[in-house]
């Protein structure tokens, strides 16, 4: 199999399953938020004790900071409404349709 093919079924994948672990924090008595704010957090937090000294360079480019900030609230938005909406169920079909489409085209 060809590498955009994986990477198509794998991005697929992680979409479908991402809500997955966050219903069950939900369950658990953990609210969405707190549990994003822990799992990207603490990536976050492992990102930049991997990238070793590269913070001053991340915090001169106000773009970047902004393009963070975007993709955090994007991300909480979409865990929220996994959590919330049952038409989610709906759109997860939309992001695992390549996985059933590839093998049936």
């Amino acid at each position: 199999m060809n590498r955009p093919t994986l990477t198509l079924i794998a991005t697929a994948l992680f979409w479908a399953a991402i809500w997955w672990p966050f219903r069950r924090l939900a369950a658990a008595g953990l609210a969405p938020s707190q549990a994003s704010l822990l799992i990207f957090g603490s990536g976050a937090v492992a990102a930049l004790i991997a990238s070793r000294g590269r913070l001053p360079s991340l915090l001169r480019s106000p773009a970047l900071l902004l393009a963070a900030l975007a993709s955090a609230l994007c991300n909480l938005g979409y865990n929220l409404a996994a959590i919330h909406a049952p038409v989610m169920k709906a759109v997860l079909l939309l992001y695992t349709s390549p996985l059933w489409t590839l093998p049936l085209a």
